[in-house]
């Protein structure tokens, strides 16, 4: 496995808004072993067409890895590796290889679960067609077959609601972003639905468009506030 890591001089993992560099380690020869040294600064002040342009070039640099562990899993340059540029990235203090292992072990067992709950999905969908939930000929709506969540909105004003996508997702493993906001985005009369979250999830840009909607997104240290809106 290979793991990419943000370090301070001193080689313990920060943020990757701090100074420091990203370290590639790679345990292919039975040990972890650093192969790789990648100079990255990303400023407050920055643009974020810049801020793009120096991810995109870190990708370039660090291969076919795509875990990475730094001092820091929100934000707006996190929301960006991970959904624009396929990163799954884990928090974690202290002197780097304290914690690969560690690390390696979490994320193969979320790959596992992530294989263990598309084998269950796709089971219980099959079932549920095998019901007639998919129609007489066959062609399923985007709800209808699958698991769905029915999560409580917080109202907060006239026609304004929120929910927190994070913690609906925390307390119920077995859902996924889709199976929450889908449903509350298809079938609530709103004029603002605010979604607080870690990131943005990957399909997400393409069914606002499909839905005739716009976001607008405000990153900050506490996570990631999307807040979208039908189309005039």
């Amino acid at each position: 496995m290979k793991i990419a890591t943000y370090i301070d001089e001193d080689g313990n993992l920060c943020n990757l808004y701090a100074k420091g560099h990203v370290r590639l380690y790679d345990d292919a020869a039975g040990a972890w072993e650093a192969t790789r040294d990648v100079p990255f600064e990303v400023r407050p002040d920055m643009r974020l067409a810049a801020v793009k342009s120096a991810l995109r070039q870190l990708v370039v640099q660090l291969g076919d890895c795509r875990v990475l562990v730094s001092g820091e899993v929100r934000g707006l340059i996190y929301s960006l590796l991970q959904e624009e540029m396929g990163f799954h990235i884990w928090k974690s203090q202290g002197p780097v290889l304290e914690r690969l292992d560690i690390v390696a072990g979490q994320e193969a067992d979320r790959i596992a679960r992530q294989q263990q709950a598309a084998i269950t999905q796709a089971a219980e969908a099959n079932a549920n067609c095998s019901l007639g939930c998919c129609g007489k000929k066959g062609g399923a709506s985007r709800s209808a077959c699958g698991p769905t969540a029915a999560p409580s909105l917080e109202r907060i004003g006239n026609g304004h609601y929120r929910i927190d996508l994070a913690r609906v997702l925390q307390s119920d493993p077995n859902l996924n972003s889709r199976q929450v906001l889908i449903p509350v985005m298809e079938e609530t009369v709103f004029e603002t639905l605010e979604i607080l979250c870690d990131h943005v999830p990957r399909w997400f840009s393409r069914a606002l468009v499909e839905m005739n909607m716009r976001a607008e997104f405000d990153a900050s240290a506490q996570g990631l506030k999307v807040l979208v809106s039908p189309n005039p």
